[in-house]
């Protein structure tokens, strides 16, 4: 795969202030649709599962944590192919800023019903010292086309409430964040 996902500024811009976004991420005609085709079959298929009772407070979506491994690539080509990009992105950050990322294959889908799912402020990763194995990138990428409501991000900084910035999210939009910052 060619590590051009990503530019220079973008990986600077992440690096400076904690976070970047970057609109049309995979800039294939239709791939959003298709993508999201393919993870309501899931949803319908009863792939998604409550979250854990000790999150239940913070958030209402479902979740399907999954393997790259378990994804295929004949019937999910879009899935697939998404999956394929966003294992190439620490390689790709490691090539152009001497970072030294590795990659995690796992992720994790989060379905929004159209009338009330939400999220409240959490942390991808601790912030205790303890707990730091360092830095921790996270990547959000939102392909839902038809949301009645246009999603938010709320940034905020380092272990507190007060809000940042807000930013309105398009479908097809990356959102990167060094999650042990933001």
């Amino acid at each position: 795969i060619k590590l051009d996902f990503l530019t220079s500024d973008i990986i600077k811009t992440l690096f400076d202030q904690g976070y970047v976004i970057k609109s049309n991420f995979v800039e294939e005609v239709g791939f959003t649709s298709i993508l999201d085709n393919e993870v309501k079959y899931f949803y319908h298929e009863g792939r998604f599962e409550e979250p854990v009772i000790s999150e239940a407070p913070t958030r209402n979506d479902k979740l399907l944590t999954f393997s790259f491994t378990d994804v295929d690539s004949k019937s999910t080509r879009a899935l697939y192919h998404l999956c394929r990009i966003l294992t190439a992105l620490p390689f790709e950050m490691n090539l152009k800023a001497s970072i030294y990322s590795q990659v995690s294959e796992v992720f994790q889908l989060s379905y929004f019903s159209e009338d009330s799912s939400f999220q409240q402020v959490h942390y991808d990763s601790s912030f205790k010292e303890k707990f730091d194995n360092g830095k921790k990138i996270s990547a959000l990428y939102l392909f839902s086309e038809n949301s009645k409501a246009k999603p938010k991000l709320v940034i905020h900084q380092k272990e507190s409430t007060d809000i940042r910035e807000e930013i309105d999210l398009e479908a097809g939009s990356l959102c990167l964040l060094k999650s042990r910052v933001i």
